[in-house]
């Protein structure tokens, strides 16, 4: 994880849905500033998060913010590219992560009781950066997508090179 203050920044955990994103946002002493509050996975719904995010840092002393996600497939890619290069969250340097479900399940495992639901999830994943356990690289969407393309053209030719021989 990059070196931020831990003591100014917020942190964000969203639980993303294929319908709805489950956010909570808390500060380093683990007070909330969003909790569990669920938004439409939709551009309207980005457009939502957005604003709450804005509205948070703008009122507060937060410098920083770090949003962590679980990488799921398709459907965070949209939120994670959104929020990584909005112009409204430049100034309080947004850092957003794909984290690894695996990982983020297993530090819940350390909670003693926690039920499952999106809510819990969303204030585990915010908790998870709270306490500095991500150790992959920012968000960086453009390349991401560019090397997924890459990738699955290679498989593409790989594939026709094989059906003609």
């Amino acid at each position: 994880m990059k070196k931020v203050d831990y003591l100014s920044t917020l942190f964000v955990g969203i639980d993303i849905g294929a319908r709805q994103n489950v956010v909570s946002a808390i500060n380093f002493e683990q007070e909330f500033s969003i909790k569990m509050k669920p938004v439409p996975n939709t551009q309207s719904g980005a457009d939502q998060l957005e604003a709450m995010l804005v509205d948070i840092l703008s009122n507060s002393t937060f410098r920083t913010v770090i949003i962590g996600l679980e990488s799921t497939s398709f459907y965070g890619v949209h939120i994670a590219n959104f929020l990584s290069a909005s112009e409204r969250l430049m100034p309080y340097k947004p850092y957003v992560y794909c984290l690894n479900p695996k990982e983020v399940a297993n530090y819940k495992d350390s909670f003693n009781s926690l039920d499952k639901n999106d809510g819990i999830d969303s204030f585990v994943i915010a908790d998870f950066a709270r306490v500095g356990r991500i150790h992959t690289e920012p968000w960086r969407g453009s390349q991401y997508l560019a090397l997924q393309r890459l990738t699955r053209h290679r498989l593409h030719i790989v594939e026709c090179l094989t059906m003609r021989k």
